[in-house]
């Protein structure tokens, strides 16, 4: 079964634009998790690259669906499924984002509205779709 997992960035550095050491190291606590990524997506920001890289130790490939301007989740989920095609059976991809796109993407994912529910997702949680477009919570 294909898989996509979909994260929000590790904790955010204000003074870099990046990740804190916290973040670094709840990568890499994160990475007995989950499985082994055969693609990994990011968006263009430092935070999900770094968040991406520590959790993979793989170079993120960045796209620009996957940005923090993309608030109406839209974007973010043309790349997913998009990601889920590409994928051959039994791999995984991870697409490391930013919440204010990834909370929409989920609703309409599940055939919801945006907004109509609350979620909030941390750092480093998410959700996961499968080839079937189950979605599941990842907290």
């Amino acid at each position: 079964m294909k898989h996509v997992f979909v994260l929000r960035h590790a904790q955010k550095n204000l003074l870099t634009g990046g990740i804190t050491k916290k973040g670094e190291e709840e990568c890499h606590q994160a990475q007995r998790i989950y499985p082994q990524f055969s693609l990994v997506i990011c968006s263009e920001k430092k935070r999900t690259y770094e968040s991406a890289l520590h959790l993979t130790n793989t170079e993120p490939q960045a796209d620009s669906r996957a940005n923090i301007e993309h608030d109406s989740g839209k974007e973010l989920v043309a790349l997913i499924l998009e990601t889920l095609k590409k994928l051959q059976d039994n791999e995984n991809a991870v697409i490391v984002t930013h919440e204010p796109c990834l909370a929409p993407a989920f609703s309409l994912l599940q055939h919801k509205i945006p907004h109509q529910e609350q979620i909030h997702f941390g750092a480093l949680q998410g959700f996961i779709i499968d080839e079937k477009k189950k979605v599941k919570l990842l907290k």
